[in-house]
This record gives structure tokens, sequence and C-alpha cells, in this order.
């Protein structure tokens, strides 16, 4: 299940890639750094096509996900005060631009909202496993994959917000010697809230 590039001369073959070619763009924004994508490359979940002296070999029609040449990302969204704690750019870099990719081609899509929810679902579910298949260690996994399930889609956000209050609520409630059924109730909507995450 790895990433993908196509042969320099022959397009319709790929074979695997550990490293993606970026060029900086000029910076517009205080805090935002944006780069171009240089080289196509994708990922497949499909075994090789072909065997070769030089490695494996898969054919352009088993590249289930690509990432246009031209693509502008900002690799990994990381949050200004999270940068010493987590890198935009690192194992987590294919990964990540990946992912917006599938994030901007749904965006574009005038597909029905549930199939959106469903692809948007699919889209963090694969950025999840490329995580873990580039070597991203599992705590920077579920930090990243929990950032871009929760705060790249707004219900969630607020479902996880509600969560979040619920529990302080309950904690709260009972540092005050609040009586059992507050406690408890508060502790039913903050599990009821992160059980619908």
């Amino acid at each position: 299940m790895p990433f993908l590039a196509p042969l320099a001369g022959d397009p319709d073959r790929w074979t695997t890639a550990t490293t993606v070619d970026l060029r900086q763009l000029p910076v517009t924004g205080r805090w935002k750094v944006w780069f171009e994508v240089l080289t196509e490359f994708g990922h497949s979940s499909r075994p090789a096509d072909e065997q070769t002296a030089d490695g494996p070999v898969w054919r352009r029609a088993s590249v289930e996900q690509t990432v246009p040449q031209g693509l502008v990302t900002d690799l990994a969204s990381v949050p200004v005060p999270l940068w010493g704690v987590i890198a935009s750019y690192g194992r987590q870099t294919l990964p990540a631009i990946l992912h917006d990719a599938a994030s901007r081609e749904l965006a574009a899509s005038a597909a029905p909202a549930s199939a959106r929810r469903a692809a948007r679902r699919d889209a963090d579910h694969l950025f999840r496993e490329t995580l873990r298949q580039s070597g991203t260690g599992p705590v920077r996994r579920l930090l990243m994959w929990a950032a871009v399930r929760l705060f790249g889609h707004v219900p969630l956000a607020v479902v996880f917000l509600l969560a979040v209050v619920a529990g302080i609520a309950a904690l709260c409630l009972g540092a005050a010697g609040a009586g059992a059924p507050w406690v408890t109730g508060a502790w039913i909507v903050a599990g009821g809230a992160a059980a619908a995450l």
C-alpha cells in the first residue's frame, strides 16, 4: 500500500515513492506558507502489477488516488501554537498532501451532501492509514487524524466542543457537590456527543 510516482519517460508505469518535489511559493500571509507540488504522485492499496529488477511496478489504472502536479498545499495544516509539537512536514508530508488533494476534489464535487460526508470520512480514514504506513508514530497519528476529522468538518467540531463543555460541566458539578443526576446527565451528554464523532 505504497505511495507511487510515474517512472521517468513512462507515465503509464508507476513505482514506489518516498519523497515529493515541492516549490515554496512567495509568502503572502504572516503564518501561512504554501507549496506547489512539482511532480504528480499517488497511492494504491492494490498489489503491484509486475515485478522488475528495479522493484515493483503498478500500471496507471491501479493507482487509486492521485495528487496532480501543480496542486498548492500548506502540507499538514498545523496551527501556529502547535508548531513545536507537530511539524507541518516530515513523515506526514505525503499523507497530508494526499488528504489536501482529496479534500479539494471533494469541495469541488456536486455530489449530494450524504455522499460528500461519506467521501470525507473515507479521505480522513485514508489519511490515518497512510500516516501509519509512512511511519508516523501512534500519538502524532492520532492527533493529526483527530484534527482533520474534527476541524475539517464544522458539524463534527460543534459536537466535539459540546462534548468538551459537557465534560467540563460534569467535572464542575461533581466538584461543587451537585446531585448525582446532574453529574450523570452531563456525562451522558459528553459521552453521546463523543460517540457521534
